[in-house]
């Protein structure tokens, strides 16, 4: 096939007349339609059939205005008992005002403080990829989601009205509710075994092996990233060629009703997915051994990501479940692993910034842009290739993480560096000794942590890799921005 050919190779008297599409073969009768129409139709109607009851199972206990009333609800009530690495720490990030995100982390940065050592680490290069990317993917994931926060007014675009070819949307469907049951699974066996085995880092040398999977994360962020504004997926190579690019410009610009055919522009109407039974949730956390906040918590976590898998669709879904198995229930034990430690630092200092994801996909190249689609159509043809392989790969898989098969007991390791604690070639420094803290800074932190640190402690400044800083006592209360600046900056040290 050609790529980005002027015009298609077929004749065609003029490309923007409304020919016969699917809807007026519908419309015609059974007998004047060959036997092979007449199978596609039949298949059809069983793929349309089987949809709607994959709908009806995912979409189970599903109510979007009820959905936003238990988050309001519920929003207060995570900072009761928080640490870093929790699911409600997770939930915060995701669906709280940033200012209030702020507040929180500052919080978490003190609760940490008062109790562990401060880790300084000098990761690679490839364990800094792996940080960012972790980081990214929960940025990305407020991105979603923030319709639910009120951030965004733009319209939702459900699963049940996006124009894939039925086929794919059943197997899209099926692969959603594979994901979320196999999340469900992995979620009770969180809850009744205390794994502290956490860090951002791939246990993969360089090489074929981590490439694929970063590939796999990289195409999932894509099509997530994608279902923020309406569907324009790649479906045929014909979408790569300059007549496709200007008939789709011309149909969308003068013909609505063409355009909305062809999948082009959202339906004037979208109907929202309700459930037939909202008094059943798909999830039913009730009967799990967790008190009344944990259960809470757990049934905000299950129906985000109904949400995320109804209004979004396969690959958001898939990505806030990859996230959320980083997270735990189990509060940290009083010696817990050095990469632990250094996880829960990472995440009290997270600052994220979502409102640079945009909500619309580029296309390969401006429909006019005859110079550019001349230079390397092979390149484009290899790209849209390669990222159907990888759209596959995700809708086999319910989880790019690897299975954890050893489970050990929290506190085992005394501050150990063995195994999966962190990955070779890590330095690590720890900081047991504090910098005494003046002015209002002092007040409750102060005192919380001289109970946990009795031990001699030293005035000690923020440590520096050139002279030693110097302490700083205020001559007046510090103000709220103060106090973020000190935090702010102790997180800039410790990435130094």
């Amino acid at each position: 096939m050609e790529v980005f050919p002027l015009s298609p190779e077929f004749e065609c008297d003029d490309p923007f007349e409304t020919t016969v599409g699917p809807v007026d073969i519908e419309a015609s009768d059974d007998e004047c339609l060959t036997l092979a129409d007449r199978k596609v139709k039949e298949i059809t109607a069983a793929e349309r059939q089987t949809f709607a009851q994959l709908m009806d199972e995912f979409a189970k206990g599903f109510d979007p205005d009820s959905l936003t009333r238990e988050i309001m609800a519920t929003l207060p009530l995570l900072g009761d008992d928080l640490f870093p690495g929790s699911f409600a720490h997770l939930l915060i990030l995701l669906l709280q005002t940033d200012g209030k995100i702020e507040t929180v982390q500052v919080n978490l940065v003190r609760w940490l403080r008062a109790r562990y050592p401060i880790m300084f680490c000098e990761p690679t290069e490839t364990q800094l990829v792996d940080e960012t990317f972790f980081m990214s993917e929960i940025e990305m994931l407020r991105r979603l989601l923030s319709t639910l926060r009120g951030d965004d007014d733009k319209a939702i675009y459900w699963i049940s009205c996006r124009p894939f070819e039925i086929g794919k949307s059943c197997n899209s469907l099926e692969a959603s509710i594979r994901v979320i049951r196999a999340f469900e699974r992995d979620m009770k066996s969180a809850i009744e075994e205390v794994d502290e085995e956490r860090h951002f880092y791939i246990d993969l040398p360089v090489g074929t092996e981590r490439t694929q999977l970063t590939s796999m994360r990289a195409q999932r962020c894509d099509s997530s990233q994608a279902t923020i504004g309406w569907n324009n997926y790649l479906e045929s190579e014909i979408e790569l060629t300059k007549f496709h690019q200007y008939f789709k410009h011309h149909a969308m610009e003068h013909d609505h009703d063409k355009a909305r055919g062809f999948g082009w522009l959202p339906p004037e109407h979208i109907k929202v997915p309700r459930s037939s039974a909202i008094d059943v949730d798909l999830v039913d956390v009730s009967d799990w051994s967790l008190n009344d906040h944990q259960k809470k918590v757990m049934s905000l976590l299950f129906k985000v990501a109904q949400w995320l898998g109804l209004a979004r669709g396969h690959a958001p879904l898939h990505l806030f479940c990859d996230v959320a198995r980083n997270f735990t229930i189990h509060k940290p034990s009083k010696k817990p692993r050095i990469s632990y430690i250094l996880f829960m630092q990472k995440l009290s200092e997270i600052r994220l910034c979502p409102s640079s994801i945009k909500s619309q996909v580029p296309t390969p190249f401006p429909y006019d842009d005859k110079i550019y689609a001349d230079r390397n159509p092979n390149f484009f043809v290899d790209l849209f290739r390669s990222s159907k392989n990888l759209v596959l790969c995700q809708i086999e898989m319910t989880s790019f993480l690897k299975k954890k098969t050893d489970k050990k007991k929290p506190g085992d390791s005394n501050h150990g560096t063995s195994g999966r604690q962190s990955s070779p070639g890590m330095k690590i420094r720890m900081v047991t000794q504090f910098p005494e803290i003046h002015g209002s800074l002092a007040g409750a932190w102060e005192g919380s942590h001289m109970q946990n640190m009795a031990k001699k402690t030293a005035p000690l400044a923020i440590p520096s890799a050139s002279l030693p800083a110097e302490e700083t006592t205020l001559d007046h209360p510090a103000s709220p921005e103060e106090e973020r600046m000190v935090y702010r900056f102790a997180g800039y040290a410790r990435s130094i």
